[in-house]
C-alpha cells in the first residue's frame, strides 16, 4: 500500500489491525468477567498451606504458604491442606495439577488417591496431570495431605492452583480464570481446521502448499495451548493423552512455522535457512518420538532444547532480515521481522523462566513464572496473528495485483473489435510452443475475402460487421478443440493453432466453413461471405518451428485465395 492521500502504509495497516484485535480481546475479557465465565464457588488455602520438601540427600525444608521453590527430580513435596468445618462444601473435591510426579493424597493415614506410580515403574512419562480427589465427609475438620514425588524435570506450584470445589464443577477446573484463553484458542483451532478442510477441497484451485502452513500452525498451536492449560481434561477422559499432548504439539509447532516463513519467499538466504530448519525440526520430532517409545527418553526432556533451537534459528533469521537494506524491505519482510522478534522474545522469556532458580530468587522469580504461563500463552496468539496478517496483506495485495494484471492482459492481449486475442497474445503462445519444443501442432491462417471492396461499397461499418462475423466463426471452430488458441493477426487476417497430432487439416477447414456459413446466415449481408484458408501441420517426422509454420500456412492461404479468384474469373468469362 502506497502512502498518500486517503491511503494507509502497510505498517499502519498492521498496527490498526493489531489494535483492533487487542481491543476485541479486552472487550471479550470484560464481557466474560461480567458474565462470570471462568469463576465458580471454590476455596483456596494458599496462605494456610504448610509444606515440607524432602531433598534427594534426605534433608528437609519446611515452608508456609504457596511460595515454594521448584521441585527437582527425586525430591518429595508434602502439602498439608486444612479443611475447616465452617468451610464445608457438600460433595466436594480437591483439585490441583502437577507435572511428572507420582502423586498420592492422604486423609489421615488412608490413601484416597494415587496416580503415576505404575507409569513410573514402567518408565513411562507421567506428564502434566490434573488431579481431582473426592473429599470424604469425615475429613472436614482435619486436613488432607498431598505427597508429590518428582520423577523428572522440575516444577513449581502456581498460586490458587490447589482448589476445593463442588465435585460437579471439578470437571471445569481448567476453565476457571481462563475463559478468554479457552475462547481464543478454541476459535483459532476451529478456524484453522476449517481452513485446512477448505484448502484440501480446493487444492486444484489454490496454492495449497503456501496456504496450508498457516491453518496447520493455528491448529497445532491451539492443541499446544489446550494441553498446557489442561483444557483437554474437560472433554477427554484419557489421562495419558491429556498429560503428554502439549509436549508433542510443542515439538510440531516449529515445522509449519518454518515452512510458513519459507513460503513468504523473502530472500534466497532466508528461504534456504527456513527450509533447512524444517528438515531439522522434522528430524528432531522423529528423534524425540522414537526415543520416547523405544529408549524411554521422555518428551519432557525435549521442550527446553526445542525452545533453544527455535530461539537460535529465529535469531539468525532476525539478523538476516535486519541485513536487508531498508529501501528493499517489503510489507511481508517487515511483518515477518516483527513476528520473529516477538517470537524470539517469547522464547527467551521461556528459557529465563525455566532457568531461574526459584529457591533462591523466589520473589523476584514470580515475574518469570507469570511470563512462563499467562504472558507467553497470550502472546502466542498475537504472534500467530502477525503471521496471519502477513498472509492477509500478501493475499490482498496479490489478489489486487492479479486482478490488475488480468485487466491489463485484457487490454494488451484482446482485440477491441472482435473480442478475440490479438497478435501479441498469439506470438506469446507461439513462443511458448517453441520454448517447450512441442513437435505436434497445426497452424491455420485465414483471410476474409473482399474486405476492401466491402468498405468501399457498403462502408466501414459493414466491413467491421464482416470482420466480427468471421471472428465469431473462427472462435466457434476453435472451441471444438481443447488445447488450442485463436486470434486476429491483423486487418482481415486471423490465425488458429491446435496442439496435438490428431488434426486433419482438410477436414478442419471444412468444419470451419460450416461455422462460417452458420455465422453469416445470422447476418444480412448483400454479398457472399467467403474466407481463404491455409494450414501447416508440424509433427515429429516433419517438424516446423512456429514461425516457419505460420509462413507456410500464410503461403498456402494465398494459394487458396489465388485459386478462388481464378475460379471466379473463369465463371465470369
Amino acid at each position: 500500500m502506497r502512502t498518500g492521500s486517503g491511503k494507509l502504509s502497510d505498517n499502519k495497516f498492521v498496527l490498526i489491525i493489531i489494535a483492533a484485535v487487542v481491543a476485541v480481546l479486552f472487550l471479550l475479557n470484560f464481557v466474560l468477567s461480567i458474565a462470570g465465565t471462568g469463576n465458580s464457588d471454590y476455596l483456596t488455602e494458599d496462605d494456610r498451606l504448610t509444606s515440607t520438601i524432602t531433598h534427594s540427600d534426605g534433608s528437609h525444608t519446611a515452608y508456609n504458604g504457596i511460595n515454594l521453590p521448584a521441585l527437582e527430580s527425586d525430591e518429595i513435596l508434602s502439602i498439608n491442606v486444612p479443611l475447616d468445618k465452617e468451610d464445608y462444601i457438600n460433595n466436594a473435591s480437591l483439585c490441583f495439577h502437577w507435572e511428572n510426579a507420582v502423586c498420592k493424597v492422604y486423609s489421615g493415614n488412608v490413601v484416597i488417591y494415587t496416580y503415576g506410580k505404575t507409569r513410573s515403574d514402567r518408565h513411562r512419562q507421567i506428564g502434566d496431570v490434573l488431579c481431582s480427589v473426592q473429599i470424604p465427609d469425615d475429613a472436614w475438620g482435619s486436613s488432607l495431605t498431598i505427597v508429590l514425588q518428582q520423577k523428572e524435570g522440575s516444577y513449581s506450584i502456581e498460586p490458587q492452583s490447589i482448589r476445593i470445589m463442588p465435585t460437579i464443577s471439578a470437571l471445569k477446573y481448567p476453565l476457571y480464570g481462563h475463559g478468554l484463553e479457552f475462547f481464543v484458542f478454541t476459535a483459532m483451532g476451529v478456524l484453522g481446521t476449517l481452513g485446512i478442510i477448505v484448502i484440501i477441497l480446493m487444492r486444484k484451485h489454490i496454492n495449497a502448499l503456501c496456504l496450508f502452513c498457516l491453518p496447520l500452525l493455528c491448529v497445532i498451536a491451539s492443541i499446544w495451548a489446550f494441553g498446557s492449560f489442561r483444557f483437554f481434561y474437560v472433554f477427554v477422559e484419557n489421562t495419558v493423552f491429556c498429560s503428554v499432548i502439549e509436549y508433542i504439539a510443542l515439538l510440531l509447532i516449529p515445522i509449519p512455522m518454518m515452512a510458513l516463513i519459507r513460503t513468504l519467499d523473502i530472500s534466497p538466504g532466508i528461504n534456504y535457512l527456513s527450509s533447512f530448519a524444517v528438515g531439522v525440526f522434522v528430524i528432531w520430532f522423529l528423534f524425540a518420538t522414537l526415543n520416547h517409545t523405544s529408549m524411554e527418553i521422555h518428551y519432557s526432556l525435549f521442550p527446553m532444547p526445542t525452545v533453544v533451537i527455535i530461539a537460535i534459528v529465529l535469531l539468525v533469521l532476525l539478523i538476516m532480515l535486519f541485513a536487508i537494506p531498508r529501501q528493499k524491505r517489503t510489507a511481508r519482510s517487515n511483518a515477518l521481522m516483527y513476528s520473529i522478534a516477538l517470537t524470539f522474545a517469547l522464547s527467551l522469556l521461556s528459557v529465563m523462566a525455566t532457568t531461574v532458580s526459584m529457591s533462591e530468587l523466589q520473589l523476584k522469580g514470580q515475574i518469570f513464572k507469570c511470563f512462563s504461563h499467562c504472558f507467553i500463552y497470550t502472546l502466542v496468539f498475537v504472534t500467530i496473528l502477525l503471521f496471519s496478517l502477513i498472509y492477509m496483506i500478501q493475499y490482498i495485495r496479490g489478489k489486487k495485483a492479479a486482478e490488475k494484471k488480468e485487466q491489463l492482459d485484457e487490454i494488451a492481449y484482446r482485440d477491441a473489435l472482435t473480442g478475440l486475442h490479438n497478435r501479441q497474445f498469439c506470438l506469446r503462445e507461439f513462443h511458448s510452443i517453441e520454448s517447450s519444443r512441442l513437435p505436434d501442432f497445426t497452424v491455420f491462417f485465414y483471410d476474409a475475402d473482399g474486405l476492401k471492396k466491402t468498405n468501399d461499397i457498403y462502408g466501414h461499418d459493414k466491413g467491421d460487421e464482416l470482420i466480427r462475423t468471421v471472428a465469431s466463426a473462427i472462435n466457434a471452430f476453435c472451441e471444438n478443440y481443447d488445447d488450442s488458441f485463436c486470434g486476429r493477426w491483423g486487418g482481415d487476417e486471423f490465425i488458429v493453432c491446435i496442439k496435438g497430432d490428431d488434426v486433419d487439416g482438410e477436414a478442419a477447414i471444412k468444419e470451419f466453413q460450416q461455422e462460417l456459413e452458420t455465422a453469416a446466415q445470422k447476418k444480412s449481408f448483400p454479398f457472399s461471405v467467403t474466407v481463404s484458408c491455409g494450414f501447416c501441420h508440424s509433427s515429429l517426422s516433419d517438424p516446423f518451428v512456429p514461425g516457419d509454420a505460420i509462413e507456410e500456412a500464410d503461403k498456402r492461404m494465398y494459394e487458396s485465395k489465388k485459386k478462388r479468384k481464378e475460379s471466379q474469373s473463369a465463371e465470369t468469362n
